[in-house]
């Protein structure tokens, strides 16, 4: 028995084995080399450096990867020895000029100046980027939400192309109570807005700026036609209705909402190589406990009163002995000659900037500045990408925004209590008690906001650039005809009210709502028999 039972146990083994020997594993034999392209002609990082790390990905995996651009975004392409960089030419000075001006420009002027700089240029770019694709025989397009003329390029000639963007602008990611446009300026949702802000943001001002533009709509349609472009709508995303979106986002800075099937939020994508601190740099934030650090990107312009209203906070919280020191990165306005605090002591401003307490760069690593344990505080303009690395550093914010989504950015920010807005109109005592509020976080409201957060980030940016990839890649193998017909919705072959049950609750109501007026009606005849009868025998009588 001992004997069969130790056969029988030897048998099992050699089995398993046996079978382990055999095992064998899934391996993807869909993949080919492709040929992508992305064109993203401006905006800095937050509009191609993301992108690009996508784009690294896909060439380490075998892909022919090409980066449309203009010569001054070259530099962002050199850095990825894998892609390909291709310049139409220089920047257009309306181009520089749009970006330089927006700081404070309203919608419409924003509007204006953006149908301007592609009325002017709308020919050549449609040209260069038709001849780069058919030279490239692209498989795929990669467009910035920002250029028109690769869209139009890859709609025309019928190339699989994906948009990409900062926030879910797009119509298949409404909701009603969120505002689609990031260009109005206003909060991201409709919650802390009366009926009269709601109606004028719904209403009143899209039109306005409907109707400011309108003469340039119609001559972008005339450059359009030239080219043999139709401008069906001045709906800017009207033909990205077929095509996946890739947003550099998450829920948290994202407005929560159920999204259409072709909006991806691939976010937080953000450099996991940076910089290190400078020498001067380090030895200034290990002699410093409490620092500020402020910093409002490439094309974030404060005015001098502006200057003033921040240096001033900045002084009056270090005369506190709430900050010990600053670090203000890419000053890009005249700081005043002096500034008054109010304790009533005048600084001048150059002794300030070339004291112990505080350091003005024009070029500074921010990533390394904000993961130093000294920095307290980052005063920043909202950038999407700004926010992400503040986050995931784990430091608190105050914002003071500029245009576009940074005061949807900024509304985010406070209502997620992880820190602070305010804008050139807020009072100075305010600005001064906003930074000690936040600084202080007396009962630690902001940094466990931060720190919560710090997780999402964190957690999120791990897999978004492999994510990004393999929705290109499902982009380029999957794609019909340049179309993506299994995210399409059922209800785009249904009737309007087939897709809403219309029909349905309308039978519902009639089932309903018939044996009441039948009961009705009965009731009424036979009160009006009854009366009658009445009225009858009354007579006679």
């Amino acid at each position: 028995m001992k004997w069969k039972r130790f056969s029988s146990i030897v048998a099992a083994g050699l089995l398993f084995v046996a079978s382990s020997a055999r095992t064998e594993e899934l391996t993807e034999d869909f993949h080919e080399p492709k040929n992508i392209v992305f064109a993203g002609l401006l905006g800095e990082s937050s509009h191609v450096g993301w992108v690009l790390m996508i784009m690294d990905e896909l060439a380490k995996r075998g892909h022919r990867i090409t980066f449309l651009t203009k010569d001054d975004h070259v530099r962002f392409g050199q850095k990825y020895p894998t892609i390909e960089t291709i310049s139409t030419g220089p920047p257009t000075q309306s181009t520089l000029n749009l970006v330089a001006n927006t700081t404070r420009n309203t919608i419409v002027k924003l509007s204006q100046r953006n149908l301007d700089d592609w009325i002017n240029k709308y020919p050549y770019e449609y040209t260069a980027h038709r001849d780069t694709f058919k030279k490239i025989n692209a498989d795929v397009v990669i467009c910035d939400h920002t250029n028109v003329a690769c869209v139009d390029v890859a709609y025309t000639e019928k190339i699989p192309f994906i948009v990409t963007c900062t926030a879910a602008i797009t119509s298949d990611a409404s909701a009603p109570y969120v505002y689609e446009n990031t260009f109005m300026g206003t909060d991201p949702t409709t919650l802390s807005e009366s009926f009269l802000t709601r109606f004028d943001n719904a209403f009143i001002k899209p039109l306005q700026t409907l109707w400011s533009i309108y003469d340039r709509l119609a001559k972008l349609a005339e450059q359009k036609s030239t080219m043999g472009v139709k401008m069906e709508s001045p709906q800017i995303d009207l033909l990205w209705k077929d095509s996946v979106k890739l947003v550099n986002n998450l829920f948290g800075f994202e407005t929560a909402r159920a999204l259409g099937p072709l909006v991806e939020l691939v976010g937080p994508i953000i450099p996991r190589i940076y910089d290190p601190l400078t020498d001067d740099l380090h030895r200034f934030l290990e002699t410093h406990r409490r620092i500020a650090f402020v910093a409002f990107g490439k094309y974030g312009t404060p005015r001098t009163s502006d200057v003033t209203l921040i240096l001033t906070a900045l002084l009056e919280n270090i005369e506190k002995k709430v900050l010990d020191g600053f670090i203000w990165a890419n000053p890009s306005s005249p700081f005043p000659p002096s500034v008054t605090t109010s304790s009533n002591t005048t600084y001048v401003t150059k002794d300030i900037l070339s004291g112990p307490n505080a350091r003005l760069l024009k070029w500074v690593p921010q990533q390394a500045v904000l993961k130093h344990d000294s920095v307290t505080l980052f005063v920043s303009h909202g950038g999407i990408t700004s926010l992400y690395e503040s986050v995931f550093a784990g430091k608190r914010l105050i914002v003071f925004p500029f245009l576009c989504d940074q005061h949807a950015n900024a509304a985010t920010v406070e209502r997620n209590q992880l820190g602070a807005r305010f804008d050139p109109k807020t009072p100075q005592q305010t600005v001064t008690q906003l930074m000690r509020k936040v600084v202080v976080d007396e009962d630690g409201v902001f940094q466990d906001s931060v720190n919560r957060f710090k997780a999402l980030v964190q957690i999120h940016s791990r897999s978004g650039i492999k994510r990004g990839a393999d929705l290109v890649e499902e982009v380029a193998f999957v794609s019909k005809n340049g179309k993506l017909p299994h995210r399409y919705e059922v209800s785009r072959e249904m009737s309007f009210i087939k897709a809403r049950n219309l029909d349905l609750y309308a039978a519902l109501f009639l089932i309903l709502v018939t044996p009441i007026v039948i009961a009705v009606k009965l009731v009424a005849s036979i009160y009006s028999k009854n009366s009658k009868t009445v009225t009858h025998k009354a007579k006679t009588q």
